[in-house]
């Protein structure tokens, strides 16, 4: 079960559970939000002036991300050894910004009525 995929989400799924409520709390909040930026009209306009910072805020937490997450498993940059390991640092950076930018997008939407 270590390198199978179910392995790979029990370990995940052990990572996240004690955050699992804070999860479904801000993804029910953003959802709320999200409903409350797409009423109205000019939704496109708001889209477009939201969209910048939104992915520069994911930007900086992809970077933020990709500097701390070694250290939250005890490690150091000195321990990514193989592609295997950058890649694996990249993608979960990646997942961070990426989350950042769309937990981010409605609050800015809604800003810009």
């Amino acid at each position: 079960m270590a390198f199978s995929f179910a392995g790979i989400l029990a370990v995940v799924l052990e990572f996240f559970r004690p955050f699992l409520w804070l999860i479904a709390l801000v993804a029910l909040a953003d959802l709320v939000v999200l409903a409350l930026a797409l009423r109205g009209g000019e939704v496109g306009a708001r889209f477009r002036a939201a969209r910048t910072p939104a992915l520069i805020a994911g930007l900086a937490a992809l970077i933020v991300a990709a500097l701390v997450l070694p250290g939250m498993t005890q490690a150091g940059f000195g321990d990514l050894y193989g592609v295997l390991d950058w890649a694996a640092l990249l993608g979960a950076s990646l997942a961070v910004g990426v989350a950042a930018a769309l937990i981010l997008l409605p609050p800015l939407m809604l800003l810009r009525r």
